[in-house]
């Protein structure tokens, strides 16, 4: 069983949509996923265009697989690698090798469009440089993030995130492992989703207390707790509010006139 970067990235998002991926679900076409694909794509080849300026022509090159191109001494950068495992697969959008005291460290890059970068961006770059260690033995000692409008590079220290990133590595196994579908739970990712309709309408077919856009995540559990698992469910358990003093007595003046 390979865990991918996708499966990793999205389960960070959504543990429904990485069992939907990784069953091979087929998904709809989203405007907005669409949209944000093509943005994803346009400032990654600024990015890339940015970075390979640094470099002379024979210094970088494209699809190269780390362990085999990086032998070569004039291969600074490699552009859209690929590094896979018996467990875990990856591709990064670059990986850059640095001589320092005549050793080689690799160091993985990422592009995001993002001007603040997420925890959930670190935990990926973090789960680069976890499959380059598993390939070359030898642990990156931090990953790069070139981001926002003015192309900043922020430098993170994976080694951080380690244990982070293999708890959630376990995690994805038990899910992918169950034959049932994790809980549905509804939330803000799904307008980007490609499987927005078909949560929409799995939750709508078992009248899922995740249609209630305003009920929290612990709300649901402890309504779960008391065995309401439905909307219509909850709708019996639903009591009018008793009037108060004033409001009696307004009602026995009207019902005196």
């Amino acid at each position: 069983m390979i865990i991918s970067d996708e499966l990793f990235e999205s389960f960070l998002k959504c543990k429904t949509k990485c069992y939907l991926l990784n069953k091979g679900f087929e998904n709809l076409p989203n405007e907005y996923c669409e949209w944000q694909n093509i943005l994803i794509k346009d400032y990654k080849k600024k990015c890339l265009l940015k970075l390979i300026k640094n470099f002379k022509r024979n210094e970088y090159i494209l699809g190269s697989i780390i362990l085999k191109e990086f032998k070569n001494k004039s291969i600074r950068l490699a552009i859209e690698p690929s590094i896979q495992t018996s467990d875990i697969k990856s591709f990064p959008h670059a990986i850059e090798c640095l001589l320092v005291s005549k050793q080689k460290e690799f160091i993985p890059i990422r592009f995001s469009l993002n001007e603040k970068i997420l925890k959930d961006e670190k935990l990926l770059i973090t789960f680069d440089s976890i499959a380059m260690s598993l390939v070359t033995r030898y642990t990156p000692p931090f990953g790069k993030i070139i981001h926002g409008e003015k192309f900043v590079t922020l430098k993170v220290q994976t080694k951080v995130y380690f244990d982070s990133v293999n708890e959630i590595l376990k995690k994805i196994r038990c899910l992918i492992e169950n034959s049932s579908p994790p809980d549905l739970i509804l939330k803000k990712h799904c307008s980007e989703c490609l499987f927005e309709k078909e949560c929409f309408e799995m939750a709508k077919e078992k009248d899922d207390l995740t249609l209630l856009s305003r009920m929290s995540k612990k709300e649901q559990k402890k309504l779960h707790n008391k065995g309401l698992f439905t909307i219509t469910q909850l709708s019996y358990t639903f009591r009018p509010r008793k009037p108060n003093k004033r409001a009696k007595k307004k009602l026995l003046n009207m019902t005196m006139l």
